[in-house]
Formats: structure tokens, sequence, C-alpha cells
């Protein structure tokens, strides 16, 4: 379902910006796209998110495990995303530990800086959808008025793990 979403989204703006670029909607320029169009709907849709799968364990290979204070274990770690603003994500590793919430980039990033918020600290744990449209996002609020936007595999399972 998602990947058919992203596809038609994908061929519905690609559509639009060719026949923007070729000079308008006459029944020309639409024959003329047709077949990019398709292409890079299928190509953005199937094509770019199987890359993707195929090249993740290899960036993630790629991530440091946090630096961890005297006692404190790590709970749960999985590959994830950290959104630093709202259309900038990085991604890497997210560490669950008894003590903290730890993201660590991979090192293929730009900003590879570490995030750590302190359990203790967390006033919310929500629910959220990526693009407004997959259900694989998370939120967490802090006492300082902080809010970070993941994007994780097992979502509930984080929910469950942080809540506990």
């Amino acid at each position: 379902m998602v990947f058919a979403l992203s596809a038609l989204f994908s061929m519905v703006v690609f559509a639009i910006l060719m026949m923007v670029i070729n000079g308008g909607f006459s029944l020309n320029n639409m024959k003329s796209i047709l077949l990019p169009t398709l292409f890079m709907g299928l190509f953005m849709g199937v094509g770019f998110p199987y890359l993707l799968k195929k090249i993740t364990p290899f960036l993630v290979k790629n991530v440091d495990t946090p630096i961890l204070s005297e006692g404190e274990k790590i709970i749960i770690e999985q590959k994830a995303n950290l959104f630093r603003n709202w259309w900038i994500a990085t991604g890497g590793k997210l560490f669950l530990t008894n003590r903290r919430l730890i993201f660590s980039a991979h090192k293929y990033n730009f900003q590879q800086k570490e995030t750590s918020i302190d359990l203790s600290k967390i006033s919310s744990i929500k629910k959220r959808k990526t693009a407004r449209l997959v259900d694989n996002g998370l939120r967490i609020n802090t006492t300082e008025n902080t809010e970070f936007d993941f994007v994780v595999d097992d979502r509930s399972e984080w929910i469950d793990r942080l809540e506990t």
C-alpha cells in the first residue's frame, strides 16, 4: 500500500513538473511525458525503497555504540532516523538503555552529533505519521519543551519499552 501511494504521488508530481517545464498541459505534451512519468513513479515508489532496504544494513554497520556510564545497559537497539528539523532526517541507530534514549548517526551523515535524552526528562511519547502517510513515527517530548521525531520499524515495541 505504501509503495503504491509513493509511486502514485511520484508520478503525479513528476508529471506536473514535466508539463510545467515543457510548456503546459497540451495533449502532445502529455504524450511525450507519459513514459518518463510512469518510469519515475515506479522507480520512486518501488525501486528507490528497494535500494534503500539493500544499503541500509551497510550504513547501520557504521554506527558506533554509545559510551555508557557505569551500570548503564542497552535494552533495545534498532535502525532509526531522527528528524533534525521538519525536512532533514539523519539515519542511524536508536538505543534505549536503562537510563537514556540515545540516537547515534551513521558515519555517512553530515550531522553526526549524538543525541541523548534522559528517561527521567521524557514528558510524553506519541505515535506520529511520517510525511502524514506512514505509521512509523515516534514523537518524544521532554520536560525542557524539546521535541524529537524518530522513524522506527517497530514503533509499538519502543512505546511499550519507554512507558515501563
